[in-house]
């Protein structure tokens, strides 16, 4: 079954992002224009974004194949927009939990670990298998064929 990837709202966004960023002295300016009421969804992300890593992602954590998916709902618990399981990673770091490669490789060699891998090992265990494993038989004997007889010494 495909599970389903809810959209994240701009205000679940901009919450993750004031609780991630470094509050340096721009801090006091940003919430007293918030307070004010100036300033949009949209742009207090781009401010917030502007003061995280360049390239920051947001990320599942945990992702949401690991999380229970209620089939009658389709909701997630914890829920998929829960600001407390979100988090901005760099990309590299995001690339690395995602589909398990390295900062430094060019390509990915593993994903042991990663979200993709613990996927594919869940598929595995929820479908049962079509046809039960068949054993290996051992090699046969030859028939029909005798094994061949030693030379005697007085023929050499």
């Amino acid at each position: 079954m495909k599970r389903p990837r809810p959209h994240i709202p701009l205000s679940v966004r901009v919450e993750v992002a004031e609780r991630e960023v470094e509050k340096g002295l721009w801090w006091p300016l940003y919430c007293s224009a918030v307070e004010v009421g100036k300033m949009t969804l949209g742009k207090r992300l781009e401010i917030l974004l502007g003061h995280l890593p360049k390239g920051a992602e947001l990320d599942h954590d945990p992702a949401l194949i690991r999380r229970e998916l209620d089939l009658e709902t389709g909701k997630y618990s914890p829920d998929a927009n829960d600001p407390a399981y979100l988090t901005y990673r760099e990309k590299l770091h995001h690339l690395q939990k995602t589909i398990g490669r390295k900062h430094d490789a060019e390509k990915t060699v593993t994903t042991k670990g990663s979200d993709i891998w613990f996927k594919a090992k869940f598929n595995r265990l929820e479908k049962p298998s079509a046809k039960p494993r068949a054993k290996i038989p051992s090699r046969p004997f030859p028939k029909g064929r005798p094994f061949p007889k030693p030379k005697s010494p007085a023929s050499w």
